[in-house]
């Protein structure tokens, strides 16, 4: 099967996917979903519930031994294997990088196996490398020169380089450290809303499920597909005693995620400009040139972290759709001040979230 057309339908579907191995353990019990174009859709699960079985089913990993794997509405057991893999840009845990290849020949790698000169996959490669957010002076490192963060920039740079329509990517950030792990979750997001690629991801992490799917399948011991949903209806309605175990018992605040805070008002607070030399006798905002917060103030003139920052649209209140109760919470929660700090989306001040309102809103929240 030779690369999806652009404008192609670039749809996942499993039809009935079963597969044994062959000491008898079953990998896959029917599984039947369809990860649809432009989306990121996350396979979630205890060890042994088949999630890496049924990505590696898509570029034929691994045979099926009943049902079928279909993209682009084809069966991709009539697709040549190295060929269809040529479509289908892969990224999996540790980068899997080339340890004799520098970064630039890494990410260059497809484009040449494609037809493409070494000159122009390189070429194709610096451009990649730039969009996932590495400097260019890297392009000539060896993979042991970079962090494990850098690392996975680079795997995911070369699963784009060869301008894949789908993307497989099977547990690509759990061995980095949880701050780069939401940096690299966060560089996803933005590359997925510039490129739309339909991406199959693999975690066992139920949050990193929830942030980056717009459906999550939650899968069993076994290979059986417990619940396949949209995160707010996931976290809402799961399907049974299993699914509501696995997401968690905080599930509720993790739904607050979902939840626009669109009622809710913003606060006055104090503010300064600079740190001054006389304490300021209560809990201050200290802002920056722009207008953007940098510390609080306590009363003795101490400066403290601002803890999270609630981001609002630009105005002077919390227009709908503009953050969720979840942001709004974890700000005022964080904050040494008891009320957290609102911002919009340039980062410059816009007041204050109080933990009382969010609370009051949050009794007026219907449970769905």
């Amino acid at each position: 099967m030779p690369p999806a057309e652009p404008g192609g339908l670039h749809v996942i579907e499993f039809r009935d996917v079963g597969k044994r191995f062959a000491d008898g353990t079953v990998g896959l019990e029917s599984l039947s979903l369809t990860a649809r174009e432009g989306e990121i859709t996350a396979l979630v699960g205890p060890s042994g519930c088949g999630k890496t079985t049924s990505l590696r089913t898509v570029n034929r990993m691994v045979e099926p031994t009943s049902g079928s794997v279909h993209l682009d509405g084809r069966d991709v057991a009539d697709a040549d294997p190295a060929q269809l893999r040529l479509g289908i840009g892969y990224v999996i845990q540790q980068a899997g990088l080339f340890p004799h290849r520098r970064v630039i020949d890494n990410v260059a790698t497809v484009p040449v196996l494609q037809g493409l000169s070494r000159r122009e996959a390189r070429s194709r490669a610096a451009a990649v490398l730039e969009r996932v957010g590495l400097d260019g002076a890297l392009a000539q490192r060896w993979p042991a020169q970079l962090s494990g963060g850098q690392q996975q920039r680079v795997g995911v740079a070369r699963a784009l380089a060869g301008d894949a329509p789908v993307l497989l990517m099977d547990e690509p950030f759990s061995a980095v450290d949880p701050v780069v792990r939401v940096e690299l979750q966060d560089e996803l997001l933005r590359l997925q809303a510039e490129l739309g690629k339909t991406i199959l991801f693999v975690t066992h992490d139920i949050d990193e499920a929830i942030r980056l799917g717009d459906r999550v399948a939650v899968l069993r011991v076994g290979g059986r597909l417990a619940q396949f949903a949209p995160p707010a209806e996931l976290l809402a309605h799961p399907a049974d005693g299993f699914v509501t175990e696995f997401v968690g018992r905080d599930r509720g605040y993790r739904r607050l995620g979902f939840v626009e805070a669109g009622a809710l008002p913003l606060v006055d607070l104090p503010t300064r400009r600079d740190g001054g030399a006389d304490p300021p006798g209560e809990w201050t905002v200290l802002l920056d040139g722009a207008e953007r917060p940098v510390a609080w103030l306590a009363p003795d003139g101490g400066r403290h972290d601002l803890g999270s920052v609630y981001t609002t649209d630009a105005g002077d209140g919390v227009q709908e759709g503009a953050g969720t109760l979840r942001g709004a919470l974890d700000a005022a929660l964080s904050s040494p001040a008891r009320c957290g700090v609102a911002v919009d989306a340039e980062g410059r001040y816009r007041g204050g979230v109080a933990a009382d309102d969010v609370l009051a809103l949050l009794e007026r929240e219907p449970a769905r």
